[in-house]
């Protein structure tokens, strides 16, 4: 047995390049992949205990806000949905229906229950909170079935129903249920308890199911079926496994598809000779006699993934460019009877050109036809000139897409299934159906669920935000020079008039008090008028303030900016890297009147290794303390690793506070009595907390109630006044997916 993944088998080579040709001859244009990022902005946040089924982004958050129930995500993310994982079950109209529980994994194959619910299988180890590995049944409530339990040990790509109260297991395993079984078995479709009668052997994996008279023909990848042999595919007895030799028809591939439609079986994969006839991806048997039909031949210049059928039509999916003689992408619809292609059937699918790979056209892995609807999943983010990612629906007479339906998943689909007003989807996706948002989204932080109604325009990548004055401000880059700040109702997203911010640089860093705007970055002049790195406007108007100049950055920093800022009283607190304020000596932080822009004493001599320039990326006030993070050794002259604790009034470090950490501090929030931080780190105090932790305010020491464990970067840290929300640049949490955001909820009693 070997452990295999979908899309294993190899396309065959050229059909890239033929298929460039012909979406050229036909005027398509696929869509170019873009890539972005952003620095981080940061918030105040709280503590919190298990993760929330929260929203998956396909780029990174690096900026938070909330205001009255509302939390504000921005980054460089053009899409967001709910984290459904590898299954969903979606309605005719693109709706998710919630109660269906989520799979932690690969679904490679579903198949309809007949009761509501479905088989499915793959390479998951988790349903809805159930141990469940590699295989299956949710029930017509979406509830994972409590009676049925058929562990598989190894990856599941094809299910059936027998039609006697079993279900038939393929793929690439070594066990169910504790008993040896070679690629192939039976089960209970009830209970999942294992049939011991039904033992055929495969040496190698299987990948379809067809059932039909009492025979189960079964194909995939082996050359041999107890030991007897047989390329690719092979019939067996339903009851017993025992060899069927009524069909013994060689082939020189792999058979990715099987279909039964009367007395034809219809075969799909990569090969170029079935039995000893000369077939290309593509053939039929009759199975009155066994032998290959001599009339049906439809060549392919490519693979078929799938098949499936309406009656008068074929459907084939795959990836190819051409069959029967006609050009078409990756799916078609044939005569079942001569192969010959519907001329009335006209639906394209391709995949967007990315740099790594300028000449893919995708894939369709699975079909699935409800009656006058044909459902499409594969790889690819365009059906006939209509963007849609990986699912789609078209009409099962002209290929027509039909409007309604656009899920989006964030990954392929590999197999569909269908009940009365539901369509299962499965495949390598975690997010489905996803909503674009391009840089901007909003959520509920009491329900957790998206507001739809918040539909702003293109903003990413959106490096900072922040709220006030009934308004959410968003830093973003709306011209190919410098970043500009804009004004959005934070109801609708709409943008607000007579509101315009120009910088000629970055901005890393937005906060509103008292009216005023402050916007910080990297720059050197804001609406055309001078400003080093640091300004504040009328947060009604734009209008630069004519009081506020503060010059951080000496003129022979190089790179200098200012990152972060955080206000407290009369006070602005700046950090950043630079080595004046207002050509005086200030190492990378500094404290300003917040309605003058001018000096004050305060001098926290923050430095790097050996005197080096530092950089201070996150503050937060905590009354009588200034917590600070960034790149830095020393502060005052003490040993501060990248994380200290100052007097906010001289800017002594302080000398209970101490908590080094041994990669950069990016994020700080204060909870209570605790502090949150969120960095590049792995360790604090000599303790293993990566890249999150939650600390004690006073002492800096690690507090065991929050140790989320991300796998990656946490740039930016938030809590409204339900939640405490982390976002940046991992996968998984705690080894659960939780892609660019996690939210906690914040427990009754509050902050420890």
């Amino acid at each position: 047995m070997a452990e295999i993944a979908r899309g294993s088998v190899p396309r065959v080579a050229g059909v890239a390049v033929l298929a460039t040709a012909i979406v050229v001859a036909l005027g398509l244009t696929p869509r170019l992949g873009a890539i972005g990022s952003a620095r981080a902005q940061t918030g105040p946040p709280a503590v919190a205990v298990q993760p929330l089924d929260n929203f998956v982004t396909d780029g990174s958050v690096d900026a938070l806000a909330s205001a009255r129930g509302t939390l504000y995500l921005g980054g460089t993310f053009t899409r967001i949905g709910p984290r459904s994982g590898g299954g969903v079950a979606l309605t005719p109209v693109s709706g998710r229906d919630d109660a269906f529980t989520r799979v932690d994994g690969v679904v490679d194959t579903t198949i309809s229950d007949g009761a509501g619910g479905f088989y499915i299988g793959g390479a998951f180890d988790n349903v809805g909170g159930v141990p469940e590995e590699n295989v299956a049944h949710i029930e017509a409530d979406g509830a994972v079935d409590p009676s049925f339990d058929a562990p598989t040990h190894g990856t599941v790509l094809a299910l059936a129903l027998s039609g006697d109260g079993r279900l038939l297991i393929g793929g690439g395993f070594d066990e169910v249920d504790g008993s040896p079984r070679a690629d192939v078995a039976a089960v209970a479709a009830a209970t999942g308890a294992l049939d011991q009668s039904f033992f055929p052997t495969a040496d190698g994996y299987v990948r379809a199911f067809a059932v039909a008279g009492g025979v189960v023909y079964l194909a995939g990848a082996f050359h041999s079926i107890d030991g007897v042999s047989r390329n690719a595919l092979a019939a067996v007895d339903a009851v017993t496994g025992a060899l069927d030799t009524s069909i013994d028809v060689d082939t020189n591939g792999v058979i990715e598809a099987l279909l039964v439609s009367g007395a034809t079986l219809y075969v799909g994969g990569q090969f170029s000779t079935f039995g000893d006839q000369s077939r290309n991806g593509l053939a039929a048997i009759d199975l009155d006699t066994g032998d290959v039909d001599p009339t049906f031949a439809p060549s392919t210049i490519g693979t078929v993934f799938a098949l499936a059928d309406s009656g008068s039509e074929l459907y084939v999916g795959g990836s190819f460019a051409y069959i029967a003689g006609a050009i078409r992408l990756n799916v078609a619809a044939l005569d079942p009877t001569t192969g010959a292609p519907d001329q009335q059937f006209s639906a394209f699918t391709i995949e967007a050109a990315t740099a790594s790979s300028p000449q893919s056209f995708g894939a369709v892995d699975a079909l699935s036809f409800n009656g006058s609807q044909l459902v499409i999943g594969g790889s690819f983010t365009d059906v006939d000139g209509s963007p849609r990612d990986n699912i789609a629906a078209v009409d099962g007479m002209t290929g027509a897409i039909e409007s309604d339906f656009d899920p989006d998943t964030d990954g392929p689909v590999f197999a569909l299934a269908l009940s009365p007003g539901l369509v299962y989807a499965g495949g390598a996706f975690t997010s489905a159906p996803r909503v674009l948002r391009d840089g901007l989204a909003a959520v509920s932080t009491s329900t957790g669920a998206l507001i739809d109604g918040f539909d702003p325009p293109t903003t990413a990548p959106t490096s900072a935000m922040t709220v006030g004055d009934g308004r959410l401000y968003v830093a973003t880059k709306l011209t190919p020079r410098g970043h500009d700040v804009i004004a959005l109702d934070p109801v609708t997203g709409a943008p607000l008039p007579n509101f315009t911010i120009h910088v000629s640089g970055s901005i890393s860093a937005l906060l509103y008090a008292d009216g005023r705007l402050y916007v910080a970055g990297s720059f050197g002049s804001i609406n055309d008028v001078r400003r080093r790195n640091l300004a504040a406007v009328d947060a009604a108007t734009g209008a630069l303030d004519p009081g506020f100049n503060a010059i951080v950055g000496a003129n022979h920093d190089v790179a200098s900016g200012a990152l972060a800022i955080a206000a407290q009283g009369d006070e602005l607190y700046v950090g950043g890297t630079f080595t004046a304020v207002d050509h005086r000596q200030r190492a990378s932080l500094a404290a300003l009147g917040a309605a003058t822009g001018r000096l004050e004493p305060f001098n926290a001599a923050v430095s790097g290794g050996d005197g080096s320039l530092a950089t201070v990326t996150a503050l937060q006030p905590a009354g009588a303390r200034l917590y600070l993070g960034g790149s830095f050794d020393q502060v005052g002259g003490l040993e501060r690793l990248n994380l200290a604790a100052v007097d906010s009034g001289s800017g002594a470090p302080d000398p209970w506070f101490r908590a080094n950490a041994n990669g950069a501090v990016a994020a700080l929030a204060q909870v209570g009595r605790a502090l949150l931080v969120g960095g590049s780190f792995t360790r604090i105090t000599g303790h293993r907390h990566a890249y999150a932790a939650e600390l004690d305010l006073a002492t800096g020491d690690p507090i065991a109630a929050f140790q989320p464990h991300p796998d990656g970067d946490v740039d930016a840290l938030l809590g409204a006044p339900d939640l405490v929300t982390l976002g940046g640049a991992f996968t998984h949490v705690s080894g659960v997916l939780e892609q660019y955001l996690a939210m906690y909820p914040i427990p009754s009693g509050g902050a420890p």
